[in-house]
């Protein structure tokens, strides 16, 4: 079967090589002689063009691979040369805010902040949501950097503490990115500009790997990648599936319209990490987006980097959370959207999907994931039904609300009832 290490080794680590091919001829990047293994990110005019696993001898690309990149970035380069020039996004920095929710990760915090100020240069309202922390390392680091708002949220659940940003922050576009990334120069601007049409609620952008220095990296980025393609898309046309939510992109990277909200409603408290449904909480969220007949765009110019789990234990859980999350989302879809078709998706995905990637790494077929992966996306998958139950209970016993009964807070200040299960305001 399939084997992988326990532990992050150096002989495990592949070297993330970035070829920039506006340059002619193109200048391949050395990296160190040690490395056998690469991932290859193409850009082309300052977006992602292209990735691919690819093979290293010396320290460079092998011809193949060279090859290889030199094939993926002819298309976008000639499109680069006859685009017509980029208006500038319609929204100011100053209308938006940007949200970045955290629990006891002081030091990757320190790193996604110091991204956030390069990127703003202090135009840009930064808000922390400190959720559930255990010490106030947190507080005192945020008191201490300047241009960003410290605010303490004593109840654990990310969709709790995302509620708490947006009720915390005044812009006409919220933005969200994690404590664990890191988001390129453009990352705003761009996100902004896919708000130029009024009709669109919610932009989410394309994550890289910050590193790949181990196998439980590397695997994450091959079976959980950020990376929903590289050409802009739009959903939400017309006869589209709401289902197309979990294609639209991640909580990591995306922002959303303000005034869609009130039609939206906010983020689910009964979903995301924090909850004994693991996660979701932005899956979820666009599910409902899609069904009230909001446009969401994935604009892969909107770039930032993740860090990856590093060790296996790690990825393990969740890989199995992932299984969790997907799989309560669809039976809230059944149970309280009403939506029958959640059950038809829902069967389909675990016979192709999973009972498939079982099959495969049994019999060791090329390509397929390790065993204990595959059985921990199968083992969260039969878990979803009892953990979406749970965790209903659980995030109402304290203080937690669907998404139905969640309290929107505009920025004026002024409460507006969402509920279809009957908040007054």
């Amino acid at each position: 079967m399939t084997t992988r290490s326990l532990e992050p080794r150096a002989s495990s680590e592949i070297a993330i090589v970035e070829v920039h091919a506006d340059s002619a001829p193109i200048e391949w990047p050395r990296v160190s002689p040690d490395r056998t293994r690469a991932f290859v990110i193409a850009w082309v005019a300052g977006r992602v063009v292209w990735t691919s696993w690819e093979q290293l001898a010396d320290g460079e690309l092998t011809e193949s691979a060279k090859q290889a990149v030199i094939s993926a970035v002819a298309w976008p380069i000639w499109q680069e040369r006859h685009a017509a020039p980029r208006p500038a996004a319609k929204i100011s920095l100053a209308s938006t805010s940007v949200v970045v929710c955290t629990r006891d990760r002081t030091d990757d915090l320190a790193r996604c902040l110091d991204s956030l100020r390069r990127h703003a240069n202090g135009a840009l309202e930064i808000v922390v949501v400190d959720s559930a922390p255990s010490d106030d390392r947190t507080r005192l680091l945020v008191e201490g950097s300047q241009g960003v708002r410290y605010v303490h949220e004593s109840r654990p659940g990310l969709s709790i503490a995302r509620n708490t940003g947006i009720r915390a922050s005044h812009g006409e576009v919220i933005a969200f990115t994690d404590d664990d990334a890191v988001v390129e120069a453009r990352w705003l601007d761009e996100l902004l500009r896919g708000f130029d049409d009024p009709t669109v609620a919610v932009v989410t952008g394309l994550g890289l790997p910050l590193e790949l220095r181990s196998e439980s990296q590397e695997w994450f980025e091959r079976i959980s990648s950020f990376i929903k393609g590289y050409e802009r898309k739009e959903f939400g046309a017309p006869g589209s599936s709401p289902f197309a939510a979990g294609n639209v992109g991640a909580g990591v990277n995306m922002a959303v319209r303000r005034s869609a909200l009130s039609e939206i409603g906010m983020f689910d408290e009964v979903f995301g990490p924090g909850t004994p449904a693991k996660a979701g909480d932005d899956h979820e969220f666009f599910y409902r987006a899609l069904r009230a007949g909001h446009r969401l765009v994935y604009e892969p110019r909107a770039v930032i980097r993740h860090a990856h789990r590093r060790d296996w234990p790690a990825l393990e859980r969740a890989a199995e959370s992932y299984g969790t999350a997907v799989y309560a989302w669809w039976c809230h879809a059944l149970v309280h959207e009403h939506d029958w078709n959640a059950a038809k998706v829902a069967v389909r995905w675990f016979v192709q999907n999973n009972v498939r990637s079982v099959a495969r790494s049994v019999l060791q077929r090329p390509d397929s994931l390790p065993i204990d992966l595959a059985v921990a996306g199968v083992r969260g998958a039969l878990k979803a039904p009892a953990a979406y139950v749970r965790t209903r209970r659980t995030m109402v016993r304290l203080g937690g609300r669907p998404a139905g009964d969640v309290r929107y807070v505009p920025a004026s200040g002024v409460d507006v009832g969402l509920a279809t299960e009957g908040l007054s305001a």
